[in-house]
């Protein structure tokens, strides 16, 4: 269990940058000048530069949590909702059985069924709670939860403010009921899902279908030729550390250049990096 707290620091760090972006339009330069939570005891303060860059300060973790959360969910909350229903296990429910969706981060589409299957066994396995359970370095730092309970907080702040689905500025989610508040747990499921990104969530559909073997016995593979077998079939090609630089001659605007790092993860999913400033002010 090692590799979950170590992953789970890297989020920590990375849930700052990593995430998917939807465009909501115009970019002000001063978006929230502070926004206070009376319920939770979080505060932060919110910048954006004329770029919509956001800059967080607040006095301590879970207040940095909070603003996050909050600008996250302004720029972040269609396809973010999206997610947490994938890690609810509710796909099928309020995308249809027959529906499927594309992890683009590994190439892999899962359908919505196996989806649910999947990770409504590791729900029912209980291991995100008992890793939670663990004190560091094999369970979450202190650090951790407070930015997961105030990044809980900032993001349904956002969706109060708006006045809930119905509210949402992008069309593409307004008015769903998958747009809904979340949980700490909703946050630590999609944490998980991340350190399964190259491993357990390649093979979703395979996990979900797999049944028992019709024929005559065959004795194992050597590993030499499972490994060969594995590289050939798994589908993560696509995967890969990269970045494109486009000049401003090549952009619609042809004012501006355009920097896309690991385009491998596209405009439209969650593992997209997404850039944020963050200051804790003493």
């Amino acid at each position: 269990m090692r590799t979950w707290a170590a992953a789970l620091d890297r989020t920590r760090r990375r849930e700052c940058l990593i995430a998917s972006v939807v465009a909501t339009g115009a970019v002000i330069a001063l978006l929230v000048a502070a926004i206070p939570s009376v319920a939770s005891g979080y505060s932060a303060t919110i910048r954006r530069t004329e770029g919509g860059i956001p800059h967080i300060s607040a006095p301590n973790y879970g207040g940095i949590g909070y603003g996050y959360g909050y600008a996250f969910a302004q720029d972040n909350i269609c396809v973010m909702a999206d997610d947490y229903i994938t890690v609810d296990a509710e796909r099928s429910k309020f995308f249809g059985p027959n529906g499927s969706y594309e992890q683009r981060g590994n190439g892999v589409t899962a359908n919505n069924l196996n989806s649910d299957f999947f990770f409504q066994q590791i729900i029912d396995s209980h291991v995100i709670d008992e890793l939670l359970a663990k004190e560091p370095p094999l369970g979450p730092a202190q650090e951790v939860r407070e930015l997961v309970a105030g990044y809980v907080a900032g993001y349904n702040r956002y969706l109060s403010d708006v006045g809930g689905t119905n509210g949402v500025p992008d069309s593409s989610c307004r008015g769903e009921p998958w747009v809904r508040p979340i949980t700490a747990a909703d946050a630590y499921r999609r944490f998980y899902q991340l350190t399964e990104l190259a491993s357990a969530d390649v093979v979703i559909n395979g996990i979900a279908e797999a049944a028992p073997p019709v024929g005559p016995f065959q004795a194992p593979l050597e590993p030499q030729a499972i490994a060969q077998g594995l590289s050939t079939r798994l589908p993560i090609k696509g995967a890969g550390s990269n970045a494109v630089a486009v000049g401003a001659a090549g952009t619609a605007d042809k004012h501006h250049g355009l920097l896309h790092g690991n385009p491998h993860f596209t405009m439209g999913v969650p593992e997209r990096f997404d850039q944020a400033d963050i200051t804790i002010s003493v």
